[in-house]
């Protein structure tokens, strides 16, 4: 499951969401087609799509990098470091 939501996000920020399992990368090709095909169609609403992810999940966070994502500040949740990645409207 994987969405978008504007709900208490400033104007034209939409954060972005993604509820894996080991399942999608049992089909890569689909996962960083369709991940591309959805994160264009959301840009055509927002400005920016942003989240965080846990920085132990090197599979999640190699695929957000090649379907297009920056990466910027760590930050700590809870004692665990969390990566902040986005993506703009080109």
């Amino acid at each position: 499951m994987f969405g978008v939501s504007s709900y208490k996000q400033p104007e034209g920020f939409g954060l972005v969401w993604y509820l894996g399992s080991d399942e999608s990368f049992r089909h890569p090709v689909t996962l960083v087609k369709g991940g591309r095909e959805y994160v264009e169609k959301w840009l055509e609403k927002f400005n920016v799509l942003y989240n965080a992810v846990d920085a132990r999940n090197l599979r999640h966070i190699a695929w957000l990098k090649h379907i297009g994502f920056t990466f910027t500040e760590s930050a700590d949740v809870n004692g665990f470091e969390f990566l902040q990645f986005y993506k703009t409207k080109e």
